[in-house]
């Protein structure tokens, strides 16, 4: 993220506080209240108006309650702001909230845990998934991981990327230099990589208060849904951040390690005959150009920040879903999250992207992650399709990571 998206929108300084909605210091925003207490009208002392508020030591008042004027520090964004949210949303009695026990250091579970064995036989490839099913779930009841707290007054969006950040470090974005090209697919290890994918995927969720908060049942119902999509999403965006925006070629990553073009793949694996290879890429290569036209493409173009991920982030893990066992005390709890992420990311448009059309990107977004989540469907039919002729037999999704719906 930008260094400067973490500075006070009004004067500068660092910001370490979220008030009236945006990121503005704890000086300003009590200003701010101070004059809409008030009603004190300023003059400007340079008689100018357009006072420098990011280099003076005594801010001029009168620009400086201009400048809060034009970012909406009204007293309507000051009543609904985040620090409401986070004092009485969190705590809403209707809730069945977990204790949940802060610690100095973040323990990975995975660290402690195996993964699941693959076992190939002619057409059949059977995954074990039992240990990784136990160590998510594992994961998701687990009280010993370091949570944000609510008295720190980070917003919604700002939750999302620092967890998003402490998955990135678990899984770096890989360099250009460090990909390996090749049209061959290790199908074994890309079992094993989702795996690992899913565990620290679990691990990001944690992160955040408002996810684990809710009862066990729900965490899971909500991680099997938010995991399908989210592994889709970040092998195109670590596409897109690896081989960079004006790369002409639409390349394909696999894992953190390898990649691939457009064009008929080899399953790596004496197990698989070139005949099985060329079935399943005939099979595949139908969603590989709907994901290079409806998902790789657009996201070229819009160039995502992290502020806009984890925006995406929040409105597939909170949006109200057709899926058994979720409350509709928790769905209506994450609405208003996603409300006040709205907010933020509206905001956040107005001072950091005025020159743009922000509505549109917004569209283009919901737009992706549409896309995204029939390419998974589509995806999952192709397995289907596999089995029915006894192409490749695999029970990736016959086991409880795949989502249940109503």
């Amino acid at each position: 993220m930008d260094p400067n998206e973490s500075l006070c929108l009004v004067c500068g300084k660092e910001n370490y506080e979220t008030n009236f909605q945006i990121l503005v210091c704890k000086c300003c925003a009590t200003f701010m209240r101070r004059c809409l207490a008030s009603n004190r009208v300023f003059r400007c002392k340079q008689n100018t108006n357009k006072c420098d508020l990011t280099k003076s030591k005594k801010l001029c008042r009168a620009c400086r309650y201009n400048r809060c004027k034009e970012l909406n520090m009204t007293p309507k964004s000051y009543k609904n702001s985040n620090v409401e949210v986070g004092n009485v949303i969190l705590n809403d009695p209707t809730l069945n909230v977990q204790s949940v026990e802060n610690s100095s250091n973040i323990q990975s579970v995975l660290s402690n845990s195996s993964t699941g064995k693959i076992t190939v036989e002619e057409r059949r490839v059977i995954f074990d998934f039992q240990p990784t099913i136990d160590s998510i779930r594992s994961i998701l009841s687990s009280k010993n991981y370091l949570l944000p707290k609510v008295d720190d007054n980070s917003t919604v969006l700002q939750n999302m990327i620092k967890a998003y950040d402490k998955f990135i470090l678990k899984l770096p974005i890989p360099k250009r230099e460090d990909v390996k090209l090749a049209q061959q697919f290790d199908f074994v290890g890309f079992l094993e990589y989702y795996q690992t994918f899913a565990i620290h995927t679990a691990e990001m969720l944690m992160e955040l208060e408002q996810f684990a908060r809710i009862n066990e049942a729900e965490k899971w119902q909500l991680f099997t849904n938010f995991t399908r999509f989210y592994f889709e999403f970040t092998k195109a965006y670590n596409s897109v951040k690896t081989f960079g925006h004006e790369f002409s070629e639409t390349t394909f990553m696999v894992d953190n390690k390898t990649a691939h073009k457009m064009g008929p793949l080899e399953l790596v694996g004496n197990d698989f005959s070139k005949e099985m290879s060329s079935e399943l890429s005939r099979l595949f290569s139908p969603i590989l150009l709907f994901e290079e036209e409806f998902v790789y493409s657009p996201m070229k173009e819009l160039k995502l920040d992290k502020m806009e991920v984890a925006f995406m982030m929040l409105e597939v893990l909170y949006a109200r879903k057709n899926m058994n066992g979720i409350r509709i005390e928790t769905t209506t709890y994450h609405e208003k999250l996603l409300k006040v992420a709205c907010c933020e990311l509206n905001n956040y448009y107005f001072v950091h992207k005025q020159n743009e059309n922000f509505l549109w990107r917004i569209c283009q977004m919901t737009k992706m992650i549409e896309r995204i989540k029939q390419a998974v469907d589509r995806k999952g039919e192709v397995f289907m399709i596999a089995r029915i002729f006894d192409i490749l037999v695999c029970n990736i999704l016959e086991t409880e990571l795949t989502p249940v719906y109503k």
